[in-house]
């Protein structure tokens, strides 16, 4: 006798399996015949965690989910850290619990979300990148407290001035209609003042503690870009390595760390005197091409299909997997 192995779903409870059910081929004609009571039950389904999110909070390796995702928040985040996670297929955010990785909701409305950025207050910056904007939500909000506006750019990373608290902003396509590289936000509102280098398709960018801002991805491998604090142009700076396929720069409290995207490395950088000594080495293993990371807390989390959490800065395989998501491209937490 043939069998057929069919997985039912079911809303399992926390500890629980889905049903397992096997079939003959004699009861085949049956299946087939009830293929719409089949599309109902799916759809009822759709309701088993409350609300119109299908999220399934499951353990692997960590809690992790699955599902589509809408624009909502579960409860108060006040004394959450929170995990945003931007989609750039679905264009959408998923917003978790970190580091318990439990669905807190989601923000719908985007077109191609990349980087993220957080300020002091927990507030956070979603590059909206065919939307040309930059939207902020206050911590564990849903709707946009304030949308900046990049024009003709396609928004790609940003990173908050812990100094002024101004907002910088990378524009990843340059263009005859738009040509500069970089908007600063004064104080994360209003017209931005925009600055331009020749020869340079920026990714990603973040500010070190005293207000100095670096700016990756240019075809020199050996180079990247730095805003010196209160300057009024972009000025080159040299590595002392070749980082062919450059990706997140963020400060981690005592360096600034320049990423290469694939194999997944984390440069630890000195800079000074428009040159960059690497002075250590994070290897994000377990990974191919991971884009923005977020560091804190002797942890380091980044995208790559999941999301992983490495220890940092010894790196190596990663502690932590969370699942669930469509091409997730940056990862921020806020406090």
């Amino acid at each position: 006798m043939n069998l057929l192995c069919l997985h039912v779903p079911t809303c399992p409870r926390d500890g629980e399996e889905t049903a397992l059910v096997l079939v003959t081929q004699t009861h085949m004609r049956i299946l087939v015949a009830s293929v719409v009571s089949a599309l109902g039950l799916l759809a009822g389904l759709a309701g088993c965690n409350g609300g119109g999110a299908t999220f399934s909070p499951r353990p692997e390796n960590g809690t992790a989910f699955s599902g589509t995702v809408t624009s909502r928040a579960d409860g108060d985040a006040s004394g959450k850290s929170l995990m945003y996670v931007t989609n750039w297929r679905s264009g959408d955010v998923s917003i978790l619990t970190y580091p318990q990785g439990v669905v807190f909701g989601g923000i719908t409305g985007f077109d191609q979300p990349e980087g993220e950025c957080v300020d002091a207050a927990g507030d956070v910056f979603i590059a909206d990148q065919l939307h040309q904007e930059i939207k902020m939500f206050a911590h564990g909000g849903t709707t946009p407290i304030r949308t900046l506006t990049y024009r003709n750019a396609h928004p790609f990373g940003c990173s908050v001035d812990p100094v002024t608290g101004n907002l910088a902003v990378t524009n990843h396509r340059t263009s005859k209609a738009q040509p500069t590289i970089i908007a600063v936000y004064a104080g994360a509102q209003g017209v931005p003042k925009t600055y331009s280098f020749a020869g340079f398709q920026p990714r990603y960018c973040g500010y070190d503690n005293r207000g100095n801002l670096y700016i990756d991805g240019s075809v020199h491998h050996s180079e990247i870009a730095e805003l010196p604090k209160g300057a009024s142009a972009i000025v080159s700076v040299t590595l002392d390595k070749a980082i062919v396929n450059q990706g997140a720069v963020q400060w981690d409290g005592q360096y600034m760390v320049v990423a290469e995207m694939s194999p997944p490395i984390a440069y630890r950088v000195a800079f000074g005197r428009r040159a960059g000594k690497i002075v250590g080495t994070t290897k994000l293993s377990g990974a191919q091409d991971v884009g923005q990371f977020w560091i804190g807390g002797g942890k380091i989390v980044g995208p790559n299909a999941n999301v992983y959490v490495w220890d940092y800065p010894s790196g190596g395989n990663p502690i932590r997997k969370f699942e669930g998501f469509t091409d997730p491209s940056a990862v921020v937490v806020t406090p």
